[in-house]
This record gives C-alpha cells, structure tokens and sequence, in this order.
C-alpha cells in the first residue's frame, strides 16, 4: 500500500493504475536466484566459496529497497552465511537523506538465540557484525533460555533488542492494535508483545513464529515496510502465510553447476503466495516495462544483465513503471 500523490502515466494495459507512493508499508520480498533451467537455484553446489551471483545494476536495485523499508529481515542462517550487516550501501544513502531516514533496523528470526549464543560465548569463527556496528536489530526467537553470558551482552548494545516470540499473540494479518510490555535488561531489552488477548493463540510449542504474528510486532514499534531479504526458508514461510504483498525475484545470467534448490518457483508464488505475476523487466535497462508487460530479457541475459520478475497482491504496484521502485 502507498500514501496516495498525482498518478504518472497510466498503464495501457488492464491492471488498475496506482498512485505514485511517498511511503510504502507492508512486506516487501526480495530473492535472487541463478538461471538453472531445473530449478530457482540459490548457490552452487559445486563451488568452494560462496559468492555474489547477481549484477551490480542488481544489488544497487538491493540497496535502493532498503533505504525504502523500515526494517530488513532475514532468518538466521543468512547471518551466518554472510555475516550480513543488511545496511544501506551503493550510493543509496542519498535516499535516506532526502527522505529523511535512517538506516533500516535489521531484523532476525532465530528460534534457539544461536546467533545471539554463539556470539556471547565466542564460540563462532568471528564476530558478527549485525551485533557489533551499534545500528538497530530484533532479534525473534521461540522460548530460548537467556544466559548469563547473553544479558552481559546485551548490557553492552542497547541497540539489540530480543524478543520472545513464544509471547506473541494475534488475530488477523495487519493488526495494529495492543500493547507491549518491556523488561529491560541494562542496555539491552527482552521484549513480550501482545494483541487483544482474546484472539488468537499463544505459541510456545513449536520451533517457528507465525510470520503474522512477527509482522504485527514489527507494526507496532512504527516498523510498517518491511522488507524480506532471506533466506528460502523464510520465504517460503512468509508466502504460506499469505503476508507478502510484492515481491522482486531477480533471476541472474548465471547458471550453477549443480544448483541448490531453493524450493520456491512461480507457482509457489501464485499458488502459495497467492501473488499475480506483473512482469518482467532487464536489470540497468531502460526500466520501462509497466504493470502487465511480459518482457522475456533473453537479449539482456546475453548482455551480461539480470531479469527482474514482478509479482503482488491484486495486480498493483508502486509505481505504474514497473522498474522505478525502488
């Protein structure tokens, strides 16, 4: 959804136009994958290292959506992979500025705290740096014990906050009502969040938090776009639940060798999702594919760029040209 302003030009096509936004909210996805005709791959098997496989023109695309998202959110084995920070980069900085932003707070779903444990107790191969550069993070678990070593780590980044997502309960998909209670924790902060009591359920038996009910939270600390970075595991469980209202699939010119299987295809976005497919458009192109045109980007492919593929809820997007948001 979007603060409505004068609409540009108008689609030629059957999609209804949507208004130019100043402020997009709701949940955003965003997934790279390789061009491997057997599956939507997510890294390559056959490598020792794993590396960026998506195009600069791509990962600016990346930079710019987050400068535009309150928060950015991934699971917990993205942090360990990449050692994330999940900051504004790539010139986007410029946005943040002239929207007058700050950087996005980055989000975690980790259910055991491990992240959050290993870190404290010095047991991972280094620093990470998500809890260690002094910006924002939210930190989601599910019942995790709270160690001595934990709390004396919290003591010492205010900014890193924990919450027990075993405590969270909701009814309905945008809830925005309820209260939150805090206990805090020195510097750091354990935080319990609730949603009209009388609906919903409390979860404490299970290893995953209902993305709604994270969605909710997030609503209600003023966090109202957010954007889903990773990784497949966590898309997928944000598209079952029926919480993503756009998403950008960047497919790259790269084709692994033996490609992961992300478990996520076009159809797990339309049919699990329940998202519409918009479009397509080539990454550091002319960006002017609109809602409801159906570029292909074989050329582009050839040329070294990526394809863009457009899906959301209802057939609407941003901006009535595709490629200018973000």
């Amino acid at each position: 959804s979007a603060t409505d302003q004068p609409p540009g030009t108008e689609p030629t096509n059957h999609v209804r136009p949507t208004p130019q936004p100043k402020y997009v909210t709701g949940v955003t996805l965003k997934l790279a994958f390789d061009s491997s005709p057997q599956c939507w791959g997510i890294a390559d098997l056959s490598a020792t290292k794993s590396e960026r496989f998506t195009s600069p023109q791509s990962l600016d695309m990346v930079h710019r959506l987050r400068a535009v998202s309150d928060c950015v959110l991934v699971g917990r084995g993205t942090v360990e992979a990449d050692d994330c920070t999940l900051t504004v980069r790539r010139g986007a900085e410029d946005i943040l500025e002239k929207m007058g932003r700050k950087q996005p707070t980055r989000v975690v779903i980790d259910p055991k705290l491990r992240i959050l444990r290993d870190h404290a107790a010095g047991d991972c191969p280094r620093s990470y740096k998500i809890l260690d550069d002094g910006l924002p993070v939210i930190i989601y678990h599910n019942g995790a014990e709270i160690s001595q070593e934990m709390e004396t780590l919290l003591n010492d980044r205010p900014d890193v906050t924990v919450v027990d997502g075993a405590k969270l309960t909701g009814g309905g998909r945008r809830s925005k009502e309820g209260m939150s209670t805090s206990v805090t924790v020195q510097g750091g902060s354990l935080q319990t969040f609730s949603i009209s009591p009388t609906q919903g359920t409390s979860r404490s038996d299970s290893s995953t938090i209902p993305p709604e009910l994270i969605i909710n939270d997030l609503q209600s600390r003023g966090l109202k776009h957010i954007m889903v970075e990773g990784g497949a595991a966590t898309a997928l469980s944000f598209l079952r639940a029926h919480v993503v209202d756009r998403a950008i699939i960047v497919k790259a010119s790269v084709q692994f060798q033996e490609p992961l299987d992300s478990g996520i295809n076009r159809d797990v976005l339309e049919r699990d999702g329940g998202l519409i497919r918009l479009g397509t458009s080539a990454a550091g192109g002319d960006g002017g594919a609109r809602n409801g045109d159906d570029h292909t980007c074989g050329s582009e492919r050839i040329l070294g760029g990526d394809c863009i593929e457009y899906f959301s809820l209802g057939g609407t997007w941003p901006t009535n040209v595709l490629a200018d948001w973000p």
